[in-house]
């Protein structure tokens, strides 16, 4: 049983219509179905964590703890992940970074 290519097409635009725009599957078959490919996440700039990072010092008159960061990350969806963080490896690294 062979899948027409137009079915295919069919699907990935479908798929996307109820993925909130974004297609799935290859980038060859998103091309043709019309849609742009998926791009990879930019890591943020150092001056951007650092505004984030000074932000929260701030509202907590402290440096923060990571579960402190996680906890921002919850509340403030443009505050970096834990993972942005764990990149930097440790608190002496990230307070450095604001110095």
């Amino acid at each position: 049983m062979s899948i027409s290519k137009e079915k295919i097409l069919e699907a990935i635009r479908k798929t996307a219509q109820e993925n909130s725009g974004r297609p799935l599957g290859e980038v060859k078959f998103q091309k043709e179905a019309g849609f742009e490919p998926n791009q990879f996440q930019v890591p943020y700039s150092d001056e951007f964590i650092s505004e984030k990072i000074i932000g929260l010092i701030r509202k907590l008159k402290k440096f923060p703890t990571t579960r402190e960061r996680i906890v921002e990350r919850n509340i403030d969806s443009d505050f970096p992940s834990h993972g942005t963080f764990r990149r930097l490896r440790t608190q002496e690294k990230i307070a450095t970074m604001i110095l």
